[in-house]
C-alpha cells in the first residue's frame, strides 16, 4: 500500500505514526524492523509499549513473518529466537521490553519502536530520561506509534513537533487500499459515539463529550502491569476493602486497594449481579478479609488497624446493624 511504503522508506530519524484500526500499523513496523536488523549489522532494534503483552503482540508479527521465510532464507538470517529476544547471525537483535524504566535502563539502541505511546505511563520520564538517552551515541532512530488519545501528552507534542516525519491514515485511504472495506465503517460509525469514532478511525485527538475525567489523568492512572488478585488467591500485604451497595438498579460492588508505602492499586473488584442480597455481599467481603492478609477495618481505616479473621467476623457482623 502506498503509505505503508512511504513509511517503509522514510530515512528519518524521528518518526511518529497514526492510522486507524486495521490499517496495516503492526504488520508495516514488524517488517520495517526485520528489515533494518537484517540489514544494519551488529545493531539493537528495541520495542516499547505499555505493557510486556502489548509488545509482545509486535514480536509475534516479527517471529511470524521470519517463520514464513524459506528455511534456508531463515537460517541465514536468524541466529536464535526468544519469546522476546531474536538474535541475527549480523550481530544484531529486536529486544521486546515493557515501559518500564528500571527495565529500559542500560541500552544503547539503534532503532527504538514506541507501540501505543499515547497511553505510556510517566511518558515524560520514559522519553526524556531514558529513550532519548539510548540513542544519543548511536545517533538512532525513534519511531513512535499510538491510537490518539488526550492531549497532555509527550505522543501529542510529537504530533505537533515540526522536526518528526509524520504518517497519518484514515479509514480512508484503508478502504480504498482494500484493507477495510466501506461497509465495516458505515458500522462502526453506527455503533460508535462520534469521539470515539474519530479517535480510533479518523486518528484525531478527541476528548470524549461525556467524559469525567480527562483522559491524561486516566492514562496516568493505569498501570499495564498491575498484579490482579482473584478470590482464590491469598496475597498478603495491607489492604482496605470497599463496598458499594445495592441491589434493584444499582449493582453492588466490591473493591479491595493495595496500599505499598504511598502507592494505592486496585488488586481486586467484583460486581454482583441485580437482586443479590446483601447477606451475599457480607459473605464474599467475609472470605476476601479471610484470604488477603492483612485487611485493614473497612469502617475506620484512619487507626490503620490490622484486622484477624475472627475481628473481620465482627466488623461485618456491625455492617448488618
Amino acid at each position: 500500500m502506498p503509505y505503508q511504503e512511504a513509511l517503509l522508506r522514510d530515512n528519518s530519524k524521528r518518526i511518529v505514526v497514526r492510522m486507524c484500526r486495521q490499517a496495516g500499523k503492526t504488520t508495516t513496523i514488524a517488517v520495517r524492523a526485520i528489515w533494518y536488523a537484517a540489514t544494519h549489522p551488529r545493531t539493537l532494534t528495541l520495542i516499547v509499549s505499555p505493557s510486556l503483552r502489548q509488545s509482545m503482540i509486535m514480536m509475534d508479527r516479527i517471529q511470524g513473518f521470519i517463520m514464513a521465510a524459506p528455511e534456508e532464507m531463515r537460517r541465514r538470517l536468524i541466529m536464535k529466537m526468544q519469546r522476546t529476544v531474536i538474535w541475527f547471525r549480523n550481530g544484531s537483535q529486536i529486544v521486546a521490553l515493557p515501559n518500564s524504566p528500571n527495565l529500559l535502563r542500560g541500552y544503547a539502541v539503534n532503532q527504538c519502536i514506541a507501540d501505543e505511546a499515547a497511553f505510556f505511563r510517566n511518558d515524560e520520564l520514559v522519553f526524556y530520561n531514558v529513550l532519548y538517552p539510548m540513542l544519543a551515541t548511536t545517533d538512532g532512530t525513534l519511531i513512535v506509534s499510538s491510537t490518539p488519545w488526550g492531549r497532555d501528552s509527550v505522543f501529542y507534542r510529537m504530533n505537533n513537533d515540526p522536526e518528526f516525519s509524520k504518517h497519518i491514515v484514515t479509514w480512508r485511504e484503508a478502504v480504498e487500499a482494500g484493507l477495510i472495506k466501506q461497509e465495516f465503517i458505515d458500522e462502526m460509525r453506527r455503533f460508535l459515539p462520534a469521539e470515539r469514532f474519530q479517535r480510533e478511525f479518523e486518528a484525531q485527538f478527541v476528548e470524549d463529550a461525556d467524559s469525567c475525567f480527562p483522559q491524561d489523568l486516566i492514562t496516568r492512572c493505569i498501570d499495564a502491569e498491575l498484579e490482579y488478585f482473584g478470590f482464590e488467591d491469598q496475597p498478603s500485604g495491607e489492604f482496605h476493602v470497599g463496598c458499594d451497595l445495592g441491589r434493584k438498579v444499582d449493582h453492588s460492588v466490591v473493591a479491595v486497594i493495595e496500599r505499598a508505602d504511598d502507592d494505592l492499586r486496585l488488586i481486586h473488584i467484583f460486581r454482583f449481579p441485580l437482586e443479590t442480597p446483601y447477606a451475599s455481599v457480607i459473605g464474599y467481603i467475609k472470605a476476601l478479609c479471610g484470604r488477603y492478609r492483612h485487611v485493614r477495618s473497612p469502617l475506620n481505616p484512619a487507626e490503620k488497624v490490622l484486622l484477624s479473621p475472627l475481628e473481620t467476623k465482627d466488623t461485618l457482623r456491625s455492617l448488618r446493624l
